[in-house]
């Protein structure tokens, strides 16, 4: 009565949209669904940390690189699936719940658990894939009974026909994973997101650029994509309208192709869904309201009939055929879908094997020629920052100086080939083949979208490549010198950016460059269950050599973040900057030991932040603070003390018995004197603090005060506390 069904993400290229996972066994067939849909709770294996080595597959592995953040990555996963669920954009009836903790490891329990391979069964079943999920569902209507089993029952059932019961994630001991970009490991991130979407009942993707797809490219399956986000509203409804489309693929004789695949796009919209055929050739899938191409395609180098678990069988009736767009290649007919009716399209594909084939590629500068001198192998998705015009080159069978406009088309949101532009590059003479380019009009976009590509030749062969190309916002651009601290909006004392560990900072778009995130603000939520703040906000993360920043705010103009503790110890980082998937070029930024900042904002913008300690009240104009009083001022920049440690993205933890931080400051003018403490402020994420006596010679109203660091280092000038 409990069946279980593997799905894998594997280590090296080859996927189709969205495709619900079969729970077989069922009677009649049925998608895999949860009923835990909008409280859906996993639990990470404690023994999953960063540093973790495992030696199960035979050799001693880092599993998790050191400088990485397990837990922070998959929160940030889940995180990206919530963005679309009812705490989020409302288009999907989901949620995940916070990651919790666990001991306990893969097993039927009941309880969803993300873990690190270690017994034989483990190992068996996740084999050479990265990771895999196993979903275990019900076969019949049942219920749970107090012994963790299913019973059947014959009404009010907890779990329908393929109702799933548990989803395991198990990671791979054989392979090394990270959360920092390092060389030669696999993103955990986008692992994590593209395993979630299996716990779901999502199967593959063949859409190259999709979140599901089942190979694994960089960090690109971090971010959903249409096809992905229309897959969970279709099979967990909000208030999103849908339509559908619906027909029929056939082959010579009008026979269905079973399990072909389709692609549709709308690209007014950007929506790019893909699905797959039944046995006997028809479909039917749900779509956003909007005007879609629709074409079938068959399997390729890229995509397989055992990327969707078809049995040995199911295989075996698959077709071949070549990509075949409704209403042909060069005029295609445009499909309306409204909300809650279905469009009626019926595909009879072009026989026969197609001789064409894209097998590498390269850009080059709008409409130049002998500028591209060699060419990368398209093995994944190719990624183009959009607010650009940029040479699209490529070589490939039967791709030759023939192909011009009336050949090559690209279908997606926000991209357009320039007439005219489709042509052989005779000034470059390449190994690989001849080279031919057009040139492609991008204009700016907020969001990632998804671009194919359709050629047909001068004898009527054509190929499909769906999602091969993965649109982004323009690319983020910075300079050192617009990195400042969030307390002082200062650089480094020679006019640089400048950040110190775990202090907060703000980079700014200077020059007039505002890509770096969203148009509007997005501020950070609470701490996950681990006490960990996000490390992406908006789609936008910051690196520093890698090392993810918690980001407090993200927006086109400034982002604010706490530069890691990591940092310690050295002079300067490299620091990067990713909206969604378009990454800028690495910046040098100094790094400061210390950089003392005090903030000004808590009242009026102007007034120093500080709290009269007699009384735990602000101090201001209207409250200043009595000589020989204490006041508590608030500030950043602290860096990492030798006397106990504070972790980037989590609470300062209360500082060991008789730290002082050794802080001297002055008030109004005075000598020197001794801080009675100066370090970071507990439970807090890059907030100083310093205790500080008024002294009793000090000048009355609004005074000037700085605190120094030992060792030299002093806050912001034109500050000033109000002493009465």
């Amino acid at each position: 009565m409990l069946r279980i069904v593997l799905i894998l993400l594997l280590a090296a290229p080859s996927g189709f949209g969205y495709v619900r996972q079969p729970a077989t066994g069922t009677t009649p067939t049925v998608p895999e669904v949860r009923v835990d849909n909008t409280a859906i709770q996993f639990y990470l294996n404690n023994q999953l940390v960063a540093g973790v080595k495992s030696s199960a597959s035979g050799s001693t592995v880092t599993v998790v690189t050191p400088d990485s953040n397990p837990q922070a990555a998959i929160e940030a996963a889940l995180a990206a699936w919530n963005a679309v669920g009812v705490a989020g954009s409302g288009r999907a009836n989901i949620h995940f719940l916070p990651l919790q903790p666990t001991s306990a490891g893969i097993k039927t329990d009941f309880q969803a658990t993300i873990a690190v391979g270690s017994t034989p069964s483990d190992l068996s079943v996740v084999s050479g894939a990265l990771a895999i999920t196993v979903n275990f569902y019900a076969q019949v209507p049942a219920n749970r009974d107090p012994d963790l089993g299913l019973v059947t029952c014959d009404a009010d059932c907890t779990y329908p026909a393929g109702g799933i019961t548990d989803s395991d994630i198990i990671v791979n001991p054989a392979y090394s994973f990270s959360t920092t970009g390092t060389p030669g490991t696999t993103d955990l991130q986008s692992t994590m997101t593209h395993e979630l979407g299996h716990s779901l009942g999502a199967n593959h993707v063949g859409l190259i650029g999709a979140t599901m797809y089942p190979r694994h490219f960089a960090n690109v399956q971090r971010f959903l994509t249409t096809d992905d986000v229309d897959f969970v509203n279709s099979a967990y409804p909000a208030t999103v309208p849908m339509g559908t489309i619906g027909g029929t693929i056939t082959g010579a004789g009008g026979v269905g192709i079973s399990y072909g695949m389709f692609t549709l796009i709308d690209s007014s919209s950007g929506e790019t869904v893909g699905g797959l055929s039944n046995s006997d050739g028809t479909f039917s899938i749900q779509v956003p309201p909007g005007t879609y191409v629709i074409y079938a395609e068959p399997y390729n180098t890229f995509i397989q009939p055992g990327n969707f678990s078809l049995s040995t069988t199911q295989a075996a009736t698959v077709s071949t055929f070549q990509s075949t767009i409704f209403g042909g290649a060069k005029s295609p007919t445009p499909i309306t879908v409204t909300a809650n009716v279905t469009a009626t399209v019926n595909i009879a594909v072009t026989a026969g094997t197609t001789p064409l084939q894209l097998q590498y590629y390269a850009f080059g500068g709008a409409g130049k020629s002998g500028d591209v001198t060699s060419v990368t192998p398209l093995t994944g998705p190719v990624q183009v920052p959009s607010g650009a015009s940029i040479d699209f080159a490529f070589i490939g069978n039967g791709l030759d100086s023939t192909l011009t406009d009336a050949n090559f088309q690209m279908y997606g949101q926000g991209i357009s080939v320039r007439p005219g532009t489709v042509r052989a590059d005779k000034s470059v003479t390449l190994p690989q083949g001849t080279l031919i380019r057009a040139t492609l009009d991008i204009p700016a976009r907020q969001t990632n979208s998804m671009v194919s590509i359709f050629i047909t030749d001068a004898n009527g062969s054509t190929i499909s490549l769906s999602a091969i190309l993965t649109v982004t916002p323009p690319t983020p651009t910075f300079v050192s010198k617009g990195v400042v601290s969030a307390g002082s909006y200062l650089g480094s004392p020679n006019g640089d950016g400048a950040v110190s560990p775990g202090g907060l900072y703000s980079v700014f778009d200077l020059p007039n460059t505002p890509n770096l995130g969203p148009a509007g603000f997005v501020q950070n939520g609470p701490y996950d269950s681990y006490g960990n703040l996000a490390t992406i906000l908006g789609g936008v993360s910051v690196t520093f050599d890698g090392i993810p920043a918690p980001m407090f705010l993200s927006f086109g103009g400034q982002l604010n973040f706490q530069a890691p503790f990591e940092l310690a110890g050295k002079t300067s980082t490299q620091m990067a900057v990713n909206y969604l998937g378009s990454a800028s070029a690495p910046v040098t930024v100094p790094v400061l030991a210390v950089q003392p900042a005090l903030f000004t904002s808590c009242i009026d913008g102007k007034t120093l932040c500080a709290i009269n300690l007699n009384d735990h009240t602000f101090n201001s104009a209207s409250n200043p603070a009595a000589k020989g009083d204490y006041v508590e001022v608030y500030g950043t920049g602290v860096g990492q003390t030798s006397a106990y440690t504070v972790l980037t993205g989590i609470g300062a933890p209360a500082p060991s018995a008789g730290f002082t931080g050794n802080y001297t400051y002055s008030i109004g003018g005075s000598a020197a004197a001794p801080a009675l403490f100066g370090g970071w402020t507990p439970t807090a994420v890059g907030l100083a603090q310093w205790d500080l006596q008024i002294p009793a010679n000090s000048a009355t109203g609004a005074v000037p005060i700085s605190v120094t660091a030992p060792g030299g280092g002093a806050s912001q000038p034109a500050v000033t506390i109000f002493v009465k």
